[in-house]
């Protein structure tokens, strides 16, 4: 008579999470697919205005990103860096 693994709970788990590993990895390439398509669909119509700020070191000068994004499909549509002083 064959011994139950005592580990069989975590092998089965672990076959679960490979296998939902391997949809996440397809889901990914056809969302990433999906997403292309759309900002090449998209017409841009309304966008907002993004502005970061990169502070600069001692050896690194801060930076201004201003920014006009699409806020149907998230693309950039104008970036603009200005570069400032040193710290």
């Amino acid at each position: 008579m064959k011994e139950p693994n005592p580990n069989q709970e975590a092998l089965n788990l672990q076959k679960q999470i490979n296998c939902l590993k391997e949809k996440e990895s397809k889901l990914y390439v056809e969302r990433i697919h999906l997403t292309r398509q759309m900002e090449l669909l998209c017409i841009h119509n309304e966008t907002e205005k993004q502005h970061d700020y990169i502070p600069g070191g001692y050896l690194d000068r801060e930076q201004f990103i201003n920014k006009v994004v699409c806020k149907i499909c998230g693309k950039v549509i104008t970036e603009e860096i200005t570069t400032g002083y040193f710290q």
